[in-house]
């Protein structure tokens, strides 16, 4: 039961089930100084678990000059007597405010604002007593800060192999095609998605009469495995950084099959296919700085995996229904990959007596995170912290309105809502594929050798002309090195810090046309920066400045290396 009753000071303050959700005497001046450290840093986003009268809610929003406040109030007729017995017009009317009732809003609330990073203030009163709701909004925090936290580490391992591999693939960007060529190019017609997981080897016997009624489509891992049971995949979509994830393709030469790759893939993907490829809309500010030149690409959905990307596309080109294999999203069987895959190839190659090839699919599976979820059609499964990421991304876009009917028709993967088991019958029921729906994908071709050049010598200019801005926004952050170094002398010596010096450089910056492409690789020093550190002591400013003009010197220099080491050798070419 909610009572709303009169604090000493004499404003509203209230009480459910016999706890105070504020304080009896000063409930404003208790908000203030519970939100005091979280307004001192003004972080990106705070979730704020619980509502109340909202003081905490004005509090945060009235001291912290640029956070996100999520509010998550998952009983929606408590949040509308709480909001009736105190006005809170000025959260309502910020921009800053996101209200939340269901886990479903909190999870888009996330991804909408807290990418860069969250804290979570509780209100305890209101948390007191146990709550499904409450947990179920830490699941969905606890799942969106391991999906961070993997972006993150990914980032940092591949960062600069990102930036490397786009700027030595500036040649297949001039002669391939935007993804936007396909958009709703197969709509109505039934697609198959052949993703790598072990339930890919279940309906492998049946493979070249599904593709018969069905366009395929292949991620990179699974492309041999359609060759060698005499399947062609129509389109095969690659999106891995890596060198080592090219040797799946190794001995494949697909005359008819058309690759879907983002453009700082390994160059040697190009290699393996004789179709130009097609790009979708880079993740990355330099990809972002090419498209914003020559067109925008066309988006496809990323959750992380290739196979995200590969469910997206054949949404994108309009297929429904989609059936799935090897779609697992977890271990069947204790096992990573299907039989014979390059992966399972490898470890059993460098297993021996002592290192045996179950003990490193063992330490990749447990590496993970590893825990049990229902499995599909019936039983259970073990998953991992990167699965479980691809799951709830699933589960988002089967809701979606526009999301085809989507089917597994491996046995024993997680279980995800909306994706239903279907047997290899209900595929092989279809009619054969019309001729003319492959022959639209054949119809694609290379853009015109004199388009090409063009667009080449576009790419050109203005990657030398970022590689110029770079230069200088380089020599921007080494005159800002320079004033924290007489700045750091001066603290020494007298114990006083003057900032001033660095405002114009910080006002140069920020003004700077290649700002976001250095960012990219600046993730260390935003993220402390995000987290608070650098709003205590002087010796602490002092630290983050030096690390984020450190990094930005080093981003800077590093992408403009890229540019004209390996962009001059394709122009060359």
């Amino acid at each position: 039961m909610l009572e709303i009753l009169r604090a000493r000071s004499g404003v509203p303050t209230a009480r459910l089930d016999g706890r105070y959700l504020h304080s009896p005497h000063d409930p404003v001046r208790e908000a203030s100084r519970a939100v005091a450290e979280l307004v001192r840093r003004d972080p990106p986003c705070v979730l704020l678990l619980g509502f109340g009268l909202g003081y905490h809610a004005e509090a945060l929003l009235a001291g912290a000059g640029s956070t996100t406040l999520v509010i998550y109030e998952p009983d929606a007729e408590l949040l509308h007597e709480l909001r009736r017995a105190r006005d809170v017009s000025r959260l309502d009317t910020s921009p800053r405010v996101v209200w939340c009732v269901t886990p479903q809003e909190l999870r888009a609330a996330l991804v909408a604002h807290a990418a860069a990073g969250f804290d979570v203030f509780t209100l305890p009163g209101r948390l007191a007593a146990p709550s499904d709701a409450f947990s179920l909004a830490r699941d969905e925090m606890s799942a969106f800060r391991s999906r961070v936290e993997i972006n993150t580490n990914t980032l940092r391992r591949f960062g600069r192999l990102w930036v490397r591999n786009l700027c030595r693939n500036t040649g297949a960007i001039s002669v391939g095609r935007p993804v936007t060529v396909l958009a709703g190019a197969l709509a109505g017609v039934p697609g198959l998605l052949l993703a790598a997981g072990p339930g890919l080897d279940q309906v492998l016997d049946d493979l070249p009469r599904l593709a018969e009624r069905t366009v395929v489509v292949a991620v990179d891992t699974a492309v041999a495995v359609c060759r060698s049971a005499g399947v062609t995949p129509d389109i095969a979509v690659v999106v891995d950084p890596q060198y080592w994830n090219t040797r799946h393709l190794d001995g494949v030469q697909p005359a008819s099959t058309l690759l879907v790759s983002e453009s700082s893939a390994h160059p040697a993907v190009f290699r393996h296919f004789a179709h130009p490829p097609l790009f979708c809309s880079s993740l990355f500010p330099l990809g972002r700085a090419v498209e914003s030149v020559i067109g925008a690409m066309g988006p496809l959905g990323t959750g992380g995996s290739v196979s995200t990307t590969a469910w997206d596309l054949l949404r994108f080109a309009g297929c429904n229904p989609v059936f799935s294999a090897g779609l697992d999203l977890g271990f069947p069987g204790g096992r990573t990959h299907f039989r014979g895959s390059f992966f399972e190839t490898m470890a059993l190659a460098a297993g021996n007596r002592l290192q045996p090839a179950e003990s490193t699919l063992f330490r990749y599976v447990v590496s993970g995170g590893p825990f049990v979820v229902p499995a599909e059609p019936d039983g259970s499964v073990v998953t991992d912290r990167r699965m479980e990421i691809y799951r709830r991304w699933f589960a988002d876009q089967l809701a979606a309105p526009d999301a085809p009917d989507t089917f597994t028709l491996s046995r024993g993967g997680a279980r995800v809502e909306r994706l239903r088991h279907a047997s290899t019958e209900r595929v092989l029921a279809l009619p054969p594929l019309d001729s003319r729906t492959r022959e639209r994908l054949s119809a694609v071709s290379a853009l015109p050798e004199q388009e090409s050049r063009k667009r080449r010598g576009v790419i050109s200019r203005h990657l030398v002309d970022l590689a110029d801005g770079l230069h200088s926004l380089k020599e921007t952050a080494t005159r800002a090195l320079r004033h924290l170094g007489s700045i750091t002398g001066q603290y020494e010596r007298t114990g006083e810090a003057d900032f001033t010096p660095l405002q114009s450089v910080d006002e140069e910056i920020a003004g700077h046309g290649a700002r976001a492409v250095v960012s990219f690789l600046m993730q260390g020093a935003i993220s402390g920066i995000r987290s608070g550190y650098g709003s205590g002591n002087i010796p602490e400013q002092l630290d983050a400045s030096r690390a984020l003009y450190g990094e930005l010197s080093e981003s800077a220099a590093y992408h403009a290396e890229c540019i004209r080491r390996y962009a001059a050798e394709n122009d060359s070419s």
